[in-house]
């Protein structure tokens, strides 16, 4: 079976949204921190899926800038590096 450049982005766009949504949760837990930090430090696809969730949500109103990095005290973010 062949996998698709659209069908993996799809797949992290999921798999992004999955984890935003846990991270709001009440039950999230300082495991589940952990695995979502190891999820983002996979790839950079990983980051850039996450970073759009997040603009996403912060372009709603009445959010303030930062508001989900500060509830998991995420490491600061690094530059992604994207290939050329």
């Amino acid at each position: 079976m062949n996998v698709s450049r659209s069908d993996v982005a799809v797949g992290v766009r999921d798999e992004a949204i999955t984890w935003f949504a846990r991270l709001r949760a009440d039950d999230f837990s300082e495991r589940d921190r952990v695995q979502f930090i190891l999820w983002l430090g996979e790839s950079a696809d990983h980051q850039h899926a996450f970073s759009e969730i997040i603009g996403l949500w912060e372009g709603l109103p009445g959010l303030r800038q930062g508001e989900i990095e500060e509830e998991v005290r995420l490491p600061r973010r690094r530059p992604v590096e994207l290939a050329r």
